[in-house]
């Protein structure tokens, strides 16, 4: 599914330039512990209309184990998939496996090594039975660049802003997307501060304008986010995003929407005890 990863690579593109307030109230941002593990749901649901329709939802259950914290608060994470189902089908042969990345204080993830071994071997065995390459590439290589397996990946988690914010507020950041494929406007608001301000609730959304004669066939995207926030913890508790956007492939007109949502899991020790009851 090829616009499944240029979404991605367009959401992979944020090179984020602070534009917040001089006095912040709450700044956002992961605040990784080496050895401790993070498990995630995530659950996502792709709408294409045009020539190449089809429609296709999955659930991924990821289990993020810190391995190194660097003194920028970057972290190195090998992540394993507890969980993967895509179409209804179950890939019971990915469950245990693990892959590796990088993700900043803010959210962006890099070097993500071995996830493209991992789904293509699946193909390898037969076990995708629509004949499609998992990546939602409809061609079997990765001659247009949208197979990235960072861009992937940076779906399920959402970069924050490079600026503090205050409730009501809105912090506007510029990107440039990879490859000088287009320009991206990101904005941030603060929308609520819960319990005692230890959970914030931001409205994220951007929109994507592609540089002309761009390759990758988006004539515009737009996108919004509910994101909840455990600032103390400094951690994603959810979100929720939606992404829209047009465009043409091989001479043909489609429009797309994505659906991502994500959301913390239980500690898999807990989630265990709690199904034994």
């Amino acid at each position: 599914m090829r616009y499944f990863t240029v979404a991605a690579v367009v959401a992979l593109a944020f090179a984020t330039s602070a534009a917040g307030q001089e006095s912040p109230k709450v700044s956002l941002g992961w605040k990784f512990s080496k050895g401790e593990t993070l498990r995630y749901e995530v659950n996502s649901l792709y709408e294409v209309t045009g020539a190449s329709a089809q429609s296709r939802d999955g659930v991924l259950l990821l289990a993020l184990q810190v391995t190194e914290v660097g003194k920028d608060g970057n972290a190195s994470l090998k992540v394993t998939i507890e969980k993967c189902t895509s179409g209804g089908v179950s890939y019971t042969k990915l469950a245990g496996k693990s892959f590796t990345m990088s993700m900043s204080r803010l959210g962006q993830v890099s070097e993500v090594k071995g996830l493209k071994e991992l789904m293509k071997s699946v193909d390898e065995d037969g076990d995708d039975e629509d004949g499609d390459d998992d990546d939602g590439d409809e061609d079997d290589g990765d001659e247009d660049g949208d197979d990235d397996e960072s861009a992937w990946m940076q779906q399920c988690f959402p970069l924050m802003p490079s600026a503090a914010l205050v409730k009501g507020n809105t912090v506007e950041q510029d990107a440039t997307c990879k490859e000088g494929q287009g320009a991206v406007r990101m904005k941030s608001t603060l929308k609520e501060l819960r319990d005692g301000g230890k959970l914030a609730l931001v409205d994220q959304g951007w929109t994507f304008e592609p540089k002309k004669g761009a390759a990758n066939g988006v004539a515009s995207a737009t996108s919004s986010s509910e994101i909840s926030w455990l600032v103390e913890r400094g951690a994603l508790q959810s979100h929720k995003t939606v992404l829209s956007y047009a465009g043409s492939a091989n001479g043909s007109e489609y429009t797309v929407k994505t659906t991502v949502s994500v959301k913390l899991a239980a500690e898999k020790a807990k989630a265990e005890g709690a199904r034994q009851k």
